[in-house]
């Protein structure tokens, strides 16, 4: 949930953001 407050409050490129969402994916599941 960090990373996501974080994409929010910084702008990222669209390759981070798939970096970030592979990381929420894995703590997820």
């Amino acid at each position: 949930m960090e990373a996501v407050a974080k994409l929010n409050n910084c702008p990222t490129s669209p390759r981070k953001m798939r970096l970030v969402v592979d990381l929420i994916r894995g703590e997820r599941v």
